[in-house]
């Protein structure tokens, strides 16, 4: 089984849904997001045991905080201690480093996972695997061949899934 660690806000301004959250609703709710497509993720996915999504915290003079949602951790930095450090002490102290798999953009977080054996992927590469594992459960049954309407039917069918979640998008 593996262990996902995720660099919470290097994630949420990867993908273009919930950058547009954090920009126009607030970080709150860009987290939101991004824990309910981490549902979405794991159940799409029976080989992940747990997901870890990092976010640096607000106040100085906390410890560090963590609260458990069905498999998806999400923890807060606080004090004198980053998300980055609080990643790397994840997989340092991990059993099994070899199952983890860190995502994130920051080559610090990146090249210290590696040298303890965790795989890591970009944001960007993660966005594309959601779009695999997440988005074609429901996806139209007849698309275009065409790409002129190809991008139409899937464009449409998008915000259709948006609309759904709730999710507020730009015309």
């Amino acid at each position: 089984m593996n262990t996902i660690v995720i660099d919470g806000y290097n994630v949420i301004y990867a993908i273009p849904v919930l950058r547009k959250k954090i920009l126009k609703q607030g970080p709150l709710k860009a987290r939101e997001g991004l824990i309910e497509i981490c549902a979405q993720y794991k159940s799409a996915r029976k080989d992940i045991s747990r997901i870890y999504i990092v976010f640096d915290g607000k106040r100085q003079d906390e410890p560090v905080t963590t609260s458990d949602r069905g498999g998806i951790s999400v923890i807060f930095s606080q004090g004198e201690k980053e998300a980055d450090d609080i990643i790397i002490e994840l997989v340092k102290e991990s059993d099994n480093a070899k199952s983890f798999i860190v995502i994130s953009g920051d080559n610090y977080v990146c090249n210290n996972s590696k040298a303890c054996s965790a795989r890591v992927m970009s944001p960007t590469a993660f966005t594309r695997e959601l779009g695999k594992r997440i988005i074609p459960r429901d996806r139209p049954e007849k698309i275009s061949t065409d790409i002129k309407h190809y991008r139409s039917d899937v464009t449409d069918w998008y915000k259709e899934e948006l609309k759904k979640q709730d999710i507020d998008i730009a015309e």
